[in-house]
Formats: C-alpha cells, structure tokens, sequence
C-alpha cells in the first residue's frame, strides 16, 4: 500500500512539474514578444499582472486585438500608475497600432477582390484630387452619384480637361485611386464613369476618426522652437478639426492655406486641453467657398500627454464595444 503512495506522488510531482516548466515556457515566450516592443523589464511584470487579473491568455496576446484593449483600458483609468509608468501605456498603442496595420494588410487583397469597393460608395462632399493626363491635379468634391455616373465639381478652374483621369481620395485608413472616363463636362462640374476597381496606394500611419471641435492654429516662425503650452492670450486664426489621429489632423479654415507652414493647433478634446504642432502637408482650396481643407502632419516630438487623450478618443468606440460584451 506504501508503495502506491509513493507512486501516485512520484506522478504528481512529474505532473506539477511538467505543468510549472509549461507556464515557465509561456512567461518566457511573453516576455521575449514583449521586448520586442520595448517593454521594459519592471514593464513586463505589471503587463503578466494585469493579463492575470483579466484572465486573458498569456500566449498571442500581442495578436489579440481584444486583449491589448482590455489591458489598455485598464492601464488608462489608473492615473497614479500613468503617472509612474507612462512609457507603458504608450508602448501598449503601438503594440495596437502595429496589430491593426498587419491585420489590415492580411485583409486588403481579399477587399479589393470581394467586388464592394466601388464609386457608388463615396460620401458626398467627399474631397478628391483628380489627376489628367498632361499631369495637372485638382481638387474636387463629391456632388451626387445619378444617372449611372460619379458627380464631382472642381474646386479651381482648370484649362485643360482630358478624357481619361486618375482620382485619388483619403479615407481614415489608407489612401485610395481609381481610373476613370469623363462621360460630361458642365462649367466646373464633371460626370465620371462609376468603375468598382479602386486600388489603396498608401496606408495611414495613424488611422484618422472623424471629429467636428472648433479650435486655434497659431503659426510657428521658422527659426522658433515648438511648444506645447496652452495660448490663453494670442488670438490665433480660427478654424474646425474635422478629422484627427495621433499622427495629424485636417482642418477647415477660411482662405487659401499653404503647405509647407509650421504651425500649432489648440482645442478642447472631452474636458482637455490639447496641443498638437505639425505640418501642412496638403490643401484643397475651394475657391467658390474661400475655404481650405488643410492637412498636418504632427511632429514626432509630441509628448504622450498629448497623445494619450486623442488615442483614447481615436479608439474609444473599440473600446465601448468590449464593455458591451
């Protein structure tokens, strides 16, 4: 009888430790994903503790979109931890951000071959850049879609109109075009052939999230520093934000914006107030309204304190939806 005792703890001391060895393994796997992100070590602890907490599973976490966002979720509602440990929020959204980019190139062939994307499914008011074929761009928008044809009206005049374009347009992911015919021409207003080939040539960074806050824009001298303090006495020059990411912005202001200008935008995200210096990279001109859409580039040098709340408010709907779970 003794002897079977001693077999039975043989086994479960072989099984105790098979199992410790396996949870070793996994800790081990963890935490060599983990620096690849730049996780620090006391970083990686604090993430191995929340995942327990959540009773999240160790193995794949860096590809569970589900996972980064609970652990995000909770790291962001504890402000004495952000406080000690910013570093670790930050490094958690580039682990997101670089999850959503390797999804979203494992997908993009199975869309572009499923037969949706197609002309019919521009928004109105959308802006485009139409490109013909002696090289000369121009903006455009979206102005109906009737009579089997894509409606736009040109934003400038122009003195040459070819049969055959290229449009491109931005949506909050990636940069897209499409070939098309001119079917009629009216003053500034063109009729193009529908076509259901629209091609991505460029992806967003950042993905932009569409947002509609009043706010400044102040320009920076070129021989000045960029700050990130908050103007209470300079005007500036008014404007709307009607999209933004952790990575830019556009805007609606009046007049005929520039590219090229280094300038400093302030507005009100929630109960926030936020500064985010950048570029303009592109403008659309709309001569009919005297208005320019203008697109900024952020500077790399943003302090995540900054950041933090626009990617809260970037991803808060992904967010929301794993509370209605």
């Amino acid at each position: 009888m003794s002897y079977n005792w001693i077999e039975i703890l043989r086994v479960v001391g072989w099984l105790a430790l098979a199992i410790g060895l396996w949870y070793i393994i996994r800790i081990a796997i963890f935490c060599a994903e983990a620096r690849r992100y730049y996780f620090s070590p006391k970083e990686r602890l604090l993430l191995l503790k929340y995942i327990m907490k959540k009773r999240l599973r160790l193995s794949g976490f860096f590809r569970s979109k589900s996972a980064l966002l609970q652990v995000i979720a909770v790291v962001s509602g504890q402000k004495a931890l952000m406080q000690e440990h910013s570093g670790l929020l930050e490094r958690l959204y580039g682990a997101y951000t670089k999850l959503e980019h390797q999804l979203h190139s494992a997908s993009l062939a199975k869309k572009q071959t499923s037969g949706k994307s197609s002309t019919e499914s521009l928004e109105m008011g959308m802006i485009l850049t139409v490109e013909f074929t002696n090289g000369c761009r121009k903006n455009a928008k979206v102005m109906g879609k009737e009579n089997h044809a894509l409606q736009i009206r040109l934003l400038d005049e122009v003195d040459e109109i070819s049969d055959e374009v290229i449009v491109y347009f931005w949506r909050s992911d990636a940069g897209y075009r499409f070939s098309s015919k001119l079917l009629r021409k009216k003053g500034l207003y063109l009729d193009l052939q529908h076509t259901r080939h629209i091609q991505q040539y460029v992806r967003r960074a950042h993905p932009r999230i569409k947002l509609d806050a009043p706010a400044r824009f102040f320009l920076i001298p070129a021989h000045q520093q960029a700050n990130y303090e908050i103007e209470r006495q300079a005007a500036g020059f008014e404007c709307v934000i009607r999209d933004i990411s952790e990575g830019g912005a556009a805007i609606i202001a009046e007049g005929r914006g520039q590219v090229g200008l280094h300038i400093k935008l302030q507005f009100r995200l929630g109960d926030r107030d936020l500064v985010m210096c950048g570029t303009t990279k592109d403008v659309y001109y709309d001569h009919e309204y005297n208005q320019s859409r203008i697109h900024i580039q952020a500077d790399r040098n943003m302090p995540f304190t900054m950041k933090e709340p626009i990617l809260a408010y970037v991803y808060a709907e992904e967010m929301n939806s794993l509370g209605n779970c």
